[in-house]
């Protein structure tokens, strides 16, 4: 059975917080790799899969999981990805969870220097590179594509699920904003599962997931740090080599380090102009975002 739910981002959305909301549900089952971007092929370092039989050996599926899952937040960025997911289920459902601009922002630059993508510490700075980046100029050494730092483009999400919208049909798609799932994750749950065909399973605990972290060590952080399509840190190929020499299947030190020296940390807030100068420049796309679910979805309606 191919996988028929897709999570396709954005980052920083709520996309790691639903996986563990829906990976209780009997029915659902997620790929074990919990990004494996397989689809993003244009975009690279992302990709943990060579091919599709390797990729596919990546998910557990039993008779009574109707719904095979994964989740990768770039697959928003990529032009190819709505495209090879048609190839491959053109059946497949298409989940996309977006939020307000300047908190995207905000939390998406934070998730960025915690993995080592991004160096420059200040947002307001960030943002001014990304001219400079596109052109492969400042691009920090972990950063693998330099889409991954281009902060104007990756806001721009009424572009972005339009590639989506241009391949599936508008029923086999639903975009959601966090601050509307947020305020009654309950009903959202319920709407989502109608979504994918599922009976409720009764669930009613919607916990924080993935709130904003930081590193408690820095050297730590940068021992054990793996980037997808790199070779794995000096740490975690130590702990490869212990693993082989004892014959234990699963050693999972690299991401036991990691969760000890990740703490929950506030993000600083923007300088006043900063964000005047966001809101005046994204100020349509949320509208532009929900015109194209409404535009697409009465097209369908016409041709049926």
């Amino acid at each position: 059975m191919f996988p028929n739910l897709f999570i396709a981002g954005a980052p920083k959305c709520g996309t790691t917080a639903w996986v563990h909301y829906l990976s209780s549900h009997p029915e659902i089952t997620f790929c074990r790799a919990k990004e494996p971007h397989f689809f993003s092929s244009d975009i690279q370092g992302t990709n943990v899969a060579e091919n599709l039989d390797e990729y596919l050996g990546l998910f557990d599926v039993t008779s009574d999981h109707s719904v095979v899952a994964e989740a990768s937040v770039m697959y928003i960025y990529s032009r190819d990805a709505p495209k090879q997911i048609h190839e491959l289920n053109s059946d497949a459902k298409i989940l996309i969870f977006l939020r307000n601009h300047l908190d995207f922002l905000m939390s998406y630059h934070n998730q960025a220097i915690f993995t080592g993508y991004e160096t420059e510490q200040s947002l307001e700075k960030a943002w001014q590179l990304s001219p400079d980046r596109s052109q492969g100029r400042h691009v920090p050494p972990d950063c693998t594509d330099p889409l991954m730092l281009n902060y104007p483009e990756l806001c721009r999400f009424a572009n972005h699920i339009r590639n989506f919208y241009e391949v599936f049909p508008a029923e086999q798609i639903q975009v959601r904003w966090l601050d509307e799932w947020k305020s009654n994750p309950r009903q959202t749950y319920i709407d989502i599962l109608n979504f994918l065909d599922l009976e409720d399973d009764g669930r009613h605990n919607f916990a924080k997931v993935n709130g904003a972290h930081k590193h408690r060590f820095e050297w730590l952080g940068n021992l054990t740090k793996t980037r997808p399509g790199q070779s794995p840190s000096f740490a975690l190929r130590v702990a490869s080599a212990v693993r082989k020499l004892s014959g234990i299947k699963r050693l999972y030190i690299g991401r036991t380090l990691r969760q000890l020296n990740s703490v929950e940390s506030r993000i600083a807030d923007v300088a006043p102009g900063f964000r005047q100068m966001i809101e005046a420049q994204y100020a349509t796309d949320r509208a532009e975002v929900n015109a194209i679910r409404s535009d697409f979805s009465n097209s369908h309606r016409r041709a049926g």
